[in-house]
């Protein structure tokens, strides 16, 4: 090896790899690093990080990507869950709707134009599925409360839940007509029962002349 020269190395080409046994002069500045790959306890650290950036990128939750609710608590599952339903509506009325569900709908008026069916001026209302409620008992009675104190309508509120106004009108009275014919009153009709559980005057009297109207023992 000649120690005379200083520039050895200068601009040579470094090679690929190391063989037991080579010498390897580099240039100022250089050095040798050998890769530290995770062992094998590591890999589903490594695994999950990979696996929330996966998630974050797409706009879901990491347990929505996964099914892994081992590290998750309530408080932290339902914000995820908020923040994820965010998005959801997002791409529902931004994109599904006016990009495809439109479209579709305005092919299918066109469609009825050319058989002769007239749809002009019938609009489409889109009901999407319900979402998962995470405490049903806190969410429902917001929702409630929300409808009495007119920041929605009972529309709205019966959509939000993935139904049909018109169709639960109908069922709802139906239902009615059916207690009222048979004399029943339940707990869950609010004509004959109030929130806390106490009879209408209406229901009280009913009750009353029932009452009433039994045969009593001698």
């Amino acid at each position: 090896m000649d120690t005379e020269a200083p520039d050895a190395g200068m601009g040579a080409e470094l090679i690929d790899k190391l063989e037991p046994g080579a010498l390897e002069i580099l240039p100022p500045g250089k050095d040798i690093r050998f890769a530290s790959p995770p062992s094998v306890g590591e890999f589903d650290k490594i695994t999950r990080e990979y696996l929330l950036q996966i998630a974050a990128g797409f706009g879901i939750t990491y347990e929505a990507l996964t099914g892994d609710l081992r590290n998750t608590s309530f408080s932290s599952g339902r914000m995820g869950w908020l923040e994820f339903h965010r998005n959801v509506e997002a791409w529902r009325w931004q994109m599904l709707v006016p990009q495809m569900l439109s479209p579709i709908w305005n092919w299918f008026v066109q469609a009825g134009s050319v058989n002769g069916v007239r749809l002009e001026g019938i609009v489409a209302h889109w009901t999407p599925p319900r979402r998962e409620l995470i405490d049903p008992a806190k969410e429902i009675e917001a929702t409630k409360k929300a409808v009495r104190a007119g920041f929605m309508s009972l529309s709205e509120a019966i959509r939000e839940y993935g139904y049909e106004p018109e169709e639960v009108f109908d069922e709802m009275a139906e239902d009615n007509e059916a207690l009222d014919r048979l004399g029943l009153i339940l707990d869950s009709d609010p004509r004959q029962v109030s929130g806390s559980g106490q009879l209408n005057g209406a229901a009280q009297a009913d009750a009353a002349a029932l009452t009433a109207d039994e045969p009593k023992d001698d």
